[in-house]
């Protein structure tokens, strides 16, 4: 933990938040200094940096600053990590634009004249609504593709509208309903482009089938985790196993691939702006995902996965975030990514679309309230950055 001293100009109004018990400011300095190059000419370098103040600081920056005040600022400098950042567990679906990256790479969206839609839906845990069938639909027939073909198994569709009419009907849900039907169409689409003849499909879920081992090749260059476990997802494809840490940083790579190969960069840009280009077909309508990733301007996409994960891409950052909760909790998940992006200053804690998320309450089968679910005001205080 180191102490710094910082001097700038506030480039807005400081907005006082509040968090149960505590208050916060969130506030940006331009902070300007002059450094010679090499051939001695003197430059000068601009740099805008984000601050929190918490309670009592926070009341005195925001009765005694405004913007274009010139502040002197002592911070304090932390760089924190879960309990074990090295723990290792299965993404889920919070990897999957990781796991659509070839679907690129191998030429098979160009072959097949996918367009943003497509990738999006490749990246998606989708609802199974209207929308997502009909991009769905619309990927059978560019690749000849039949539903049948997929391996992923059906389920009613997390769009209730859908769920209904389905149920209203008499009908039963098709593999295009399946939320990871997204995923499995790019796996088949690759599995065509490599093979050329008619048992593309077979098997192309395998560990041992060649798209497959792409998959896996792609997940250890970006994480960086070497040789994973793996095991099989719900919708029957491979899940590999990475640490926390590797999966933040594989957020990371994302939200700043400029280290990378020329292509792999042109493809990671291709996916990040076709899923801020079509937030509702990453899950849905009313689900966390979707509305975080429009609310953000362009700033940050969040990925929810089964079992408690959550990745984020701070994309004006060049950071990631990756959670798992121990338990699995789907709610102690959402609770504790809200928290975090209303920490970094994505979210507002007064928003009536996240603050549901913040006070998650308990009910049992008589309908009793019997507890929340809620994030410490240890996380509130402090912070928990991850360690990159």
């Amino acid at each position: 933990m180191n102490k710094c001293h910082f001097l700038g100009k506030l480039t807005e109004d400081p907005a006082i938040g509040k968090s149960y018990n505590s208050i916060f400011v969130n506030f940006t300095l331009e902070i300007e200094e002059y450094r010679r190059d090499k051939d001695g000419v003197k430059k000068r370098r601009t740099d805008f940096l984000k601050f929190q103040a918490w309670d009592s600081a926070a009341k005195t920056i925001k009765n005694r600053a405004q913007k274009d005040d010139i502040m002197v600022i002592e911070a304090i400098a932390r760089n924190e990590a879960s309990k074990n950042p090295d723990t290792v567990i299965f993404p889920r679906s919070s990897c999957k634009i990781i796991q659509a990256l070839p679907l690129l790479e191998t030429g098979s969206a160009k072959k097949f004249s996918l367009g943003p839609k497509h990738l999006a839906l490749a990246c998606a845990s989708h609802s199974g609504g209207q929308i997502h069938l009909n991009v769905a639909k619309d990927w059978l027939q560019k690749t000849g593709l039949n539903e049948q073909d997929l391996l992923c198994g059906c389920h009613f569709p997390y769009d209730r509208n859908q769920t209904k009419k389905l149920k209203k009907n008499g009908e039963k849900p098709c593999q295009l309903h399946n939320n990871c039907s997204g995923k499995h169409l790019s796996f088949l689409t690759i599995s065509k482009t490599i093979f050329h003849k008619n048992d593309y499909g077979s098997n192309y879920i395998d560990i041992n089938h060649p798209v497959q081992k792409i998959v896996k090749k792609t997940f250890e260059e970006i994480t960086g985790f070497q040789n994973p476990i793996h095991a099989l997802d719900g919708c029957s494809a491979p899940n590999f196993a990475c640490s926390i840490k590797s999966l933040a940083k594989a957020m990371a790579v994302f939200s700043n691939p400029n280290q990378l190969e020329q292509n792999r960069k042109r493809y990671i840009e291709d996916l990040k702006n076709a899923v801020l280009s079509h937030p509702d077909l990453i899950a849905g309508e009313e689900r966390l995902c979707t509305k975080i990733i429009k609310k953000s301007n362009g700033r940050l996409i969040v990925k929810v996965g089964a079992d408690g994960v959550y990745t984020a891409i701070l994309l004006d950052k060049g950071l990631g975030i990756a959670l798992k909760i121990c338990d699995g909790s789907k709610k102690a998940a959402e609770c504790l990514i809200v928290t975090l992006l209303i920490r970094l200053g994505y979210l507002k804690s007064d928003d009536e679309d996240f603050f549901n998320y913040l006070n998650i309450p308990i009910y049992n089968w008589s309908k009793m309230k019997t507890g929340i679910i809620k994030t410490s005001s240890q996380i509130w205080q402090q912070g928990k950055q991850l360690d990159f």
